[in-house]
């Protein structure tokens, strides 16, 4: 699959267009996700932005599916709950479900390509064809969904989250349900903490079991 990316600068403004499954996004017109900042992820508690080279493990997308599956969707979780009708305890397979209400291939294909063209890999797409499974570092999450990663310590635990709401480009907003949450509590013993580097100049910090939230 071949990607062209088109690069204009114009004064300090950088123009960044990506074909991706035969459709153009423009990465400068952005739809920002509200509610993807974690509540503890506050100013009062931010110990710097973590290094752009920090690995981000098993990151999830959600994949929207059409309207008209969302439909059907809704009214299968009704009939297979309601005794007498002929659907009641019919349980899918996640294929199943996949085929009748899971997002468009097309719809997937086009996210996969747009997030492997900000370098991260994408491991699979579920079964159920809801989610797209995915890792890089912090730096190509700071690139492609303009947030910072920064980590946290509250009341003595350390634990990591984007600073800033996720921003998306518009051409695929409506095709992306959301991310999981994109912070993460490191569980470590006490006597074998996790320590990750800053991208400031102060000393790595230790991530501590028991992130209180």
């Amino acid at each position: 699959m071949k990607s062209s990316v088109l690069v204009l600068m114009l004064g300090t403004a950088l123009s960044v267009s990506v074909s991706a499954q035969n459709q153009v996004i423009d990465e400068t017109k952005l739809v920002t996700l509200h509610g993807t900042v974690h509540p503890l992820a506050l100013p009062q508690y931010d110990q710097g932005r973590i290094s752009d080279s920090f690995p981000m493990h098993r990151l999830l997308l959600t994949v929207k599916r059409p309207a008209d599956r969302e439909k059907d969707l809704q009214q299968f979780l009704q009939d297979v709950h309601s005794p007498g009708s002929p659907a009641y305890h019919k349980w899918l397979t996640p294929d199943e479900y996949g085929t009748r209400f899971g997002a468009l291939d097309e719809d997937t294909q086009v996210v996969s390509a747009w997030l492997q063209t900000h370098g991260f890999s994408v491991s699979r797409v579920t079964r159920n064809k809801s989610l797209i499974e995915f890792f890089g570092t912090a730096g190509q999450i700071r690139e492609a969904l303009h947030t910072e990663m920064h980590q946290y310590s509250v009341k003595g635990v350390d634990f990591y989250a984007n600073a800033g709401e996720i921003s998306v480009p518009q051409a695929i907003a409506s095709r992306i349900g959301g991310f999981a949450p994109l912070n993460r509590e490191l569980r470590r013993s006490a006597r074998s903490p996790r320590c990750f580097p800053l991208a400031s100049a102060r000393p790595a910090r230790c991530i501590r079991p028991g992130l209180p939230w």
